[in-house]
């Protein structure tokens, strides 16, 4: 399915850039992650979450 874009305000849903198929969900950039996943259905995983610096570290431990 492809992504949707309204510049300042949204992206959400999956886009390809140089073959690579990313899927993203982001209002607030300040509030941005970016998850590169392995063996996956997409390279990455660019995200709004509530707490970036807490799922960061959670996602690092493991």
């Amino acid at each position: 399915m492809p992504g949707t874009q309204l510049p300042w305000i949204i992206t959400a849903g999956t886009f390809i850039k140089k073959g690579k198929r990313n899927f993203w969900d982001v209002c607030n950039k300040k509030n941005t992650i970016i998850v590169e996943l392995k063996d996956s259905y997409y390279n990455k995983l660019i995200i709004e979450v509530e707490n970036p610096a807490m799922i960061m570290n959670e996602l690092n431990r493991k």
